[in-house]
């Protein structure tokens, strides 16, 4: 490779591995004129996309053109630019030892520079347009600020949490508030309500028992409450979804592979135990391991509305799996295989498609569970994911075949959902909430609301059947 080449190559791609400055400026003062021009313009507007990625804002741009000074990068309030400063600064510095035109080479770096400037101006509107298109929650509620996650009923009608050894319940429609004082045999670390809305769960890590009490009409019936042991490891609520038999509710508990599977005409909770699934599944072997590779869970979740659990080996193989009424786990076709960047995933209610976010967040993915389909989802607003700021969470419609993506874009949480047999937008707009690690952000059972919490516990209520009727 000509040592010219080596620079620039070394500029854009490996700047820690960049040879001596000395030597380089040797190497461009060895090519002719015209190829330093047409070298110069190409090396500039590749600096810009590869060390400012889109972070350099239109103002910066602007200061640059006003100060008619292109290889001077300003200080830009809340973004690390220092590296492409410096490197702007080592470019100048090599083309001064080259044969090129400098007058010429700086005119048309100028003329680029106004380009880019341009570019980010475009940019900065899609993005102000997105976020303005509806900018407000129907309805917002202030919960406890240092209480526990809030829990709604199957409509979003009720909504209640815990703070200490009070449960604070909510009328969402009237806004009218009620405390109640949890007994002191019942667990209060988590608080849940049942998938129809008939009772609440109340568990903690420490206690192996489930309690159960039923619900009607903002009250609690504490005399009729249930204690259901969990057979496993003990832990708090997570998630809670019926089956579509009576009287069986499929819940799980954090940090364990442990699904349990509750009959409320019964005082137990049947373990469904997945990590004893795959470990009886066949293990593969690698050419460059020492044997046979363990069988671990890596994720697990449930599909809504079903008895049916989807779960993903640490070799990324996906299986979906019928949950029978005493726990047993029975396989629903084949296996799968999933791209090993799979980070976030989730499963549509028709239980055919998975969709998964990559682990650097760079793209969204359609699989289908029975085939090998993997494809991409474009966003809704022209903004691509890897611009977004935090997790990207997945949450599955609950009666339809979407998906809704949940991102932050600024201090703005982006709400998109996806028709996942054709993968067009169905719904995208923003909700100027903060979003935070605290954000919920949860659907209602019948897939009508979506809840959005903001670090001060204010609840912000989005009214999704407002949203696809255009009001």
């Amino acid at each position: 490779m000509p040592a010219w080449l080596l620079c620039v190559f070394c500029f854009l791609f490996f700047p820690s591995k960049l040879p001596a400055l000395e030597d380089c400026f040797a190497s461009f003062a060895n090519l002719s004129g015209e190829d330093v021009e047409v070298l110069a313009l190409s090396t500039y507007r590749n600096l810009f996309e590869t060390l400012g990625a889109g972070r350099v804002s239109p103002e910066t741009f602007q200061k640059m053109i006003e100060a008619e000074n292109p290889f001077e990068l300003p200080e830009q309030a809340g973004t690390d630019l220092q590296v492409l400063a410096r490197r702007l600064k080592d470019f100048e510095r090599l083309l001064e030892n080259s044969r090129g035109n400098a007058t010429v080479i700086r005119e048309q770096i100028r003329a680029e520079l106004k380009k880019m400037e341009t570019a980010a101006v475009r940019a900065a509107d899609r993005h102000d347009s997105a976020l303005g298109i509806l900018g407000t929650a129907d309805q917002t509620f202030a919960f406890p600020p240092n209480s526990g996650r809030p829990t709604f009923n199957r409509d979003g009608t009720w909504g209640a949490t815990n703070q200490g050894n009070s449960l604070h319940l909510f009328d969402m429609a009237s806004k009218k508030s009620s405390v109640e004082s949890i007994p002191g045999d019942i667990p209060t670390e988590s608080v849940r309500f049942s998938p129809d809305g008939s009772a609440m769960f109340f568990s903690s890590a420490n206690d192996a028992y489930v309690h159960f009490v039923p619900f009607a009409d903002g009250k609690l019936d504490w005399a009729n409450k249930k204690g259901f042991m969990q057979s496993g490891i003990n832990g708090t609520i997570q998630w809670a979804q019926a089956t579509g038999s009576p009287n069986q509710i499929l819940f799980s508990c954090d940090r364990t592979a442990v699904a349990h599977l509750l009959d409320t005409r019964e005082n137990v909770a049947k373990p469904v135990n997945l990590d004893a699934f795959v470990q009886g599944l066949p293990r593969p072997r690698l050419r460059a391991s020492r044997g046979k590779i363990r069988n671990k869970v890596r994720r697990f979740g449930a599909v809504p509305n079903s008895a049916t659990l989807y779960l993903i080996t640490d070799l990324y193989a996906f299986h979906l799996l019928k949950v029978d009424r005493e726990g047993g786990l029975h396989p629903e076709g084949p296996s799968r295989g999933l791209p090993i960047d799979s980070d976030s995933v989730a499963v549509s209610a028709n239980q055919q498609f998975i969709v998964t976010t990559t682990s650097n967040k760079s793209a969204v993915r359609v699989h289908t569970v029975q085939g090998s389909d993997s494809l991409p989802l474009g966003s809704a607003v022209g903004i691509p994911w890897s611009k977004r700021e935090g997790e990207i969470k997945l949450i599955p419609h609950p009666l339809l075949n979407e998906m809704f993506v949940i991102s932050r874009l600024g201090d703005e949480t982006l709400v998109e959902s996806f028709d996942l047999a054709t993968r067009k937008s169905v719904l995208a707009f923003p909700i100027r909430v903060p979003y935070t690690d605290k954000s919920l952000p949860e659907l209602s059972a019948d897939g009508g609301k979506l809840f959005l919490r903001q670090d001060d516990g204010t609840i912000s209520i989005v009214n999704l059947a407002h949203r696809r009727n255009g009001a």
